[in-house]
């Protein structure tokens, strides 16, 4: 299929996750979306080619958006890193970005972060002697 194609469901399943899931940025990239569209003259989003969508979800993709870390603190990040702290687990973000200046980027000197792994360590032991 060429760029010119019709948009990819994928593609528009990627701008609606772009577009929604992330509170702090929800107004400023549906204003992006809809000026978007009226640049290229279309209606909706379905009626973007597939360059037309990537060049929206680049544009989505541009904007930094909140970030809660599992302790609770927050922070602005790129949505880019967000979706792959949410894609590789709850603790990535913490060995990448954790906004804690105590610490100073040493998760292993993170109470939460100990406790977290106590916890989670404890429930695969008890998950194996319930195999046994």
């Amino acid at each position: 299929m060429s760029a010119s194609g019709t948009i990819a469901e994928k593609q528009k399943d990627y701008i609606r996750i772009l577009s929604k899931s992330y509170p702090s940025t929800k107004e400023k990239d549906e204003e992006n979306i809809q000026a978007f569209l009226r640049s290229r003259d279309k209606n909706s989003i379905k009626d973007l080619t597939i360059k037309e969508a990537s060049e929206l979800i680049q544009i989505l993709l541009s904007y930094p958006a909140e970030y809660v870390f599992p302790c609770g603190l927050k922070s602005i990040l790129h949505k880019k890193d967000i979706n792959c702290y949410n894609v590789l687990g709850r603790h990535e973000g913490c060995m990448h970005s954790c906004p804690d200046k105590q610490i100073g980027g040493n998760i292993d000197g993170c109470s939460f972060w100990i406790q977290d792994m106590k916890t989670q360590n404890n429930q695969e032991t008890a998950e194996k002697e319930g195999e046994s």
